[in-house]
């Protein structure tokens, strides 16, 4: 089982990354490839699956909040707290 989690742990990281980036439909064909070239059934990691997204998502926001609070311009400042609130809305959108 260790095997698969960390490969969905990837998969669910460029899932979210398209999905920020308004692909949903590109990232939804990705992981319906991925499972298709899985030897085992892995239906049952789907809520896995949406856990690592919204894991990665948090993460992002994170690391971007914290780089906000270095910032010394503005306007930097605000677009990386932009960024940060997406990804903390991206997180709580994922159903696990």
């Amino acid at each position: 089982m260790l095997r698969i989690q960390d490969i969905l742990e990837e998969v669910a990281f460029l899932s979210m990354d398209l999905d920020f980036h308004k692909q949903v439909r590109l990232s939804e064909f990705f992981i319906k490839q991925y499972m298709r070239s899985m030897e085992e059934k892995i239906e049952s990691y789907i809520e896995l699956l949406e856990f690592y997204k919204s894991y990665r998502a948090y993460v992002r926001a994170k690391v971007y909040y914290s780089l906000a609070l270095q910032e010394d311009s503005e306007n930097q400042k605000n677009e990386l707290e932009s960024l940060s609130s997406k990804y903390m809305i991206l997180a709580a959108s994922y159903n696990f």
